[in-house]
C-alpha cells in the first residue's frame, strides 16, 4: 500500500515538472508568459502539490523502514525551494519556524497525520510567485490541532539542458510558510 502511494506521488511530481510549458519566457514573469486560464490551472496544480507535500509528511512520520523513509525524505526535499527552508513546527502549538530537516527528525516514527481543508490561491500574483492559504489538521493519536497557514509558491523559468539543446521550462516549488 505504501509503495503504491509513493509511486503515485512520484509520478505526480515528475509529471508536473515534465508537463511544465517549454516556452521561451521573457523576464516579465508569470502574467507576461501565461494566459489567465493557464495561471489558474497552475494555481490549482500548486494546491495539489501542497496536498502531496503533506501526504509525504504523513508517510514519512509513519514509515518504519529507514530506506523507504530516506526515499520519502528525498521526495519531500525535491518539492521545496531550498533544503534549508524553514517551516512551521507542527509538533508544537506555538508558532515557531524550524528547518524542514529538523521537522522531519521530530515527526519521524511519531505517527502524525496531516490533512488539508479549505485551500485557495491568492488572486495577487507577483513576478514569480503567489500564495496559497489553507486549513491544516495535524493529528497524533486522538489529539489534533487545526492551523491556518499561508504558503508561498514559487513558479519561475529554469533553463534545462537536453544534450546540446536547452529549453526554458517553468518549475513550481513550495516556499516559506507562516501561520495566519
Amino acid at each position: 500500500m505504501n509503495w503504491k502511494k509513493i509511486n503515485m506521488a512520484i509520478l505526480i511530481s515528475v509529471s508536473s515538472i515534465v508537463c511544465a510549458q517549454n516556452i521561451e519566457a521573457s523576464p516579465q514573469g508569470i502574467k507576461a508568459n501565461f494566459s489567465e486560464k493557464s495561471i489558474l490551472a497552475y494555481q490549482e496544480n500548486s494546491q495539489h502539490k501542497i496536498a502531496e507535500f503533506y501526504e509525504y509528511l504523513t508517510l514519512y512520520s509513519n514509515e518504519k523502514n529507514p530506506e523507504l523513509r530516506k526515499q520519502i525524505q528525498s521526495n519531500i526535499l525535491s518539492m521545496v525551494s531550498s533544503k534549508e527552508i524553514e517551516v512551521l513546527d507542527f509538533t508544537d502549538s506555538a508558532t515557531n519556524l524550524i528547518d524542514l530537516s529538523e521537522l522531519l527528525e521530530k515527526i519521524k516514527n511519531q505517527d502524525y497525520k496531516f490533512e488539508i481543508d479549505e485551500m485557495e490561491s491568492s488572486e495577487n500574483i507577483s513576478l514569480y510567485e503567489w500564495e496559497n492559504s489553507y486549513q491544516l489538521k495535524i493529528s497524533k493519536g486522538e489529539n489534533f490541532q487545526i492551523r491556518s497557514i499561508s504558503q508561498c509558491i514559487i513558479f519561475e523559468p529554469l533553463e534545462k539542458k537536453f544534450g546540446k539543446k536547452s529549453k526554458l521550462v517553468w518549475e513550481m516549488k513550495l516556499d516559506e510558510m507562516f501561520e495566519d
